[in-house]
């Protein structure tokens, strides 16, 4: 299997934060929906405020990287919260998950998702995964649903439990015991162009 069959999950770096802003700028264009807007102006998040917003105890950043030539390129990106609930304990929440408009279809999204669940149950320990989905983001929706999820009646939002969690384990292909110092690095191939 060569370098170009395949792409990596791993959590992010802060250094990485400007090329993922790039990503999501591309996605909302893409999808129509311009840049991000509060109190009537655009927003623009700064370099401290970006770094600010970076991984920390309770949040991990996944990112899905393609290997090129001499460098790695970022295609794909999910935002994973965790909190305790006094009654239910840890809880992770996915959020901000995003493919390179280039690379939708190929599997990206599915193996983003995969890594963050893979560490929501295994490192954080959670009981319960839960994310919230619009109705018009239809493809995302059928791949929640295809990695376990349930959607709840009337509602846009999904959760999946420890004990439905079978599904995913299957979609790992590997993972690197020299990680680098990231948390985890997680193999994948890219799914045929249909």
């Amino acid at each position: 299997m060569t370098a170009q069959e395949m792409f990596f999950v791993c959590d992010a770096r802060a250094h990485e934060a400007a090329t993922i802003e790039a990503l999501y700028d591309r996605d909302r264009v893409r999808r129509g929906d311009g840049a991000l807007w509060c109190d009537g102006a655009p927003v623009k998040l700064s370099g401290h405020e970006l770094r600010a917003l970076w991984n920390t105890d309770t949040t991990i950043r996944v990112i899905a990287q393609e290997v090129r030539k001499t460098k790695s390129v970022i295609i794909g990106h999910a935002s994973l919260h965790y909190r305790v609930l006094p009654r239910m304990g840890g809880i992770a929440t996915v959020e901000d998950v995003v493919t390179d408009p280039d690379f939708e279809g190929r599997g990206v999204a599915r193996g983003v998702m995969s890594s963050a669940l893979r560490f929501a149950f295994d490192a954080w320990f959670c009981r319960c995964v839960e994310l919230v989905c619009v109705p018009e983001r239809e493809r995302a929706r059928r791949l929640y649903l295809s990695l376990g999820f349930v959607q709840h009646t009337n509602t846009d939002r999904f959760t999946l439990t420890a004990l439905d969690r079978t599904r995913l384990l299957a979609d790992i292909g590997g993972w690197a015991t020299n990680t680098g110092g990231r948390l985890f690095i997680d193999t994948y191939t890219f799914t045929p162009f249909r």
